[in-house]
């Protein structure tokens, strides 16, 4: 006979094994999605960036045992090792990219590809709104459209925006850096500390006044107590 504590305990666990392995189940396919996508893109040069202690086989399998960075870890690989990526390419633009975003690949080919010193767009889904992107006036970002303190000095979504290489060598600017005006976030600490202000943005798939805001990245996070994938 099984008393009630027991009983409770064993459902518990149960639960919670049946929640783990749905979460990883919905895991698993977002590093193959991402990796689809890029292969389909010529001159891509992925770095995974991953948090764990341990690599995951099959992310290896995807990724052919490729190495395991943080952001800051990326940036470093990138100053010290810049011509094992770009080869005999005269330039590059520095994406940071994330494996449960879903990516349209004209973001690379028409967005990414052309930016000359900081480029932005809208990212659907992103912040718990629809989408966040900068407002642009007479061509210039005046504000941004976000759920969560727009009136920071760049209120983006970590996937809206990319950095020509020349402007991320030319300073040792990292992720990690306290930020108070940015209240705390890698975004705009990231992107003040390179020096940059708002004349120096160019914006893609966003018209004046946001009339018409094109969408090439969505925001696939998974949001306290929602189990979708």
């Amino acid at each position: 006979m099984i008393s009630s504590t027991t009983t409770s305990f064993v459902s518990f666990l149960s639960f919670s094994a049946c929640r783990y392995f749905i979460e990883l189940l919905c895991s698993l396919p977002k590093p193959s999605r991402l990796s689809n996508t890029l292969r389909l893109v010529s001159h891509v040069h992925w770095i995974v960036i991953e948090d764990g202690r341990r690599t995951v086989r099959y992310v290896e399998n995807i990724l052919r045992q490729r190495g395991w960075y943080q952001r800051t870890c990326a940036l470093q690989f990138l100053r010290n090792d810049t011509e094992s990526v770009i080869g005999n390419y005269k330039g590059a633009v520095v994406y940071f990219g994330d494996d449960d975003n879903s990516y349209d690949t004209r973001l690379f080919t028409d967005y990414i590809r052309n930016v000359k010193k900081l480029g932005m767009w809208a990212v659907g889904l992103a912040g718990g709104g629809p989408l966040e992107s900068p407002v642009v006036v007479n061509g210039t970002v005046v504000g941004y459209r976000a759920q969560w303190r727009p009136e920071r000095k760049f209120a983006v979504d970590m996937a809206g925006f990319a950095v020509n290489l020349n402007d991320v060598l030319r300073t040792t600017v990292v992720f990690g850096k306290s930020c108070k005006s940015g209240f705390d976030a890698p975004e705009p600490c990231f992107l003040d500390d390179m020096g940059f202000n708002q004349t120096d943005i160019e914006t893609f798939g966003v018209g004046e006044y946001n009339d018409k805001v094109s969408l090439m990245v969505n925001s696939l996070k998974k949001k306290q107590g929602n189990q979708n994938c």
